[in-house]
């Protein structure tokens, strides 16, 4: 919505706005038949789906919120291994992730 916004585009002028789906793939496969004129995806369900073009629009940050305590502590810590991982951070990006923050500790209280 908000990037219609700035292109001042309107949502009722794009076929298929009104529908909601439930995934990116979803989204890949109403484009490819023509069920909707666009929609939010990610670039490698674009590549991968026949017909459908990818622009990209912005970067999207996917973070785990976990409560602080002694019993997370272990998961915490396994998250921090996996995110240290070279090896999960180039299946990711191979994927068309940014795994730049991979790991890090945003905010803690």
């Amino acid at each position: 919505d908000e990037v219609l916004c700035e292109l001042e585009a309107r949502p009722e002028s794009v076929r298929g706005y009104d529908r909601e789906v439930a995934s990116p793939d979803a989204v890949a496969a109403f484009v490819a038949k023509g069920a909707a004129e666009a929609g939010v995806g990610t670039s490698n369900l674009a590549q991968a789906t026949l017909g459908v073009d990818f622009l990209p629009m912005q970067n999207e940050w996917i973070d785990i919120v976990v409560k602080k305590s002694e019993r997370t502590r272990s998961l915490v810590r396994a998250a921090k291994r996996l995110g240290d991982d070279p090896r999960v951070r180039r299946e990711l990006e191979a994927l068309g992730f940014d795994a730049s923050r991979l790991g890090s500790i945003i905010y803690e209280s």
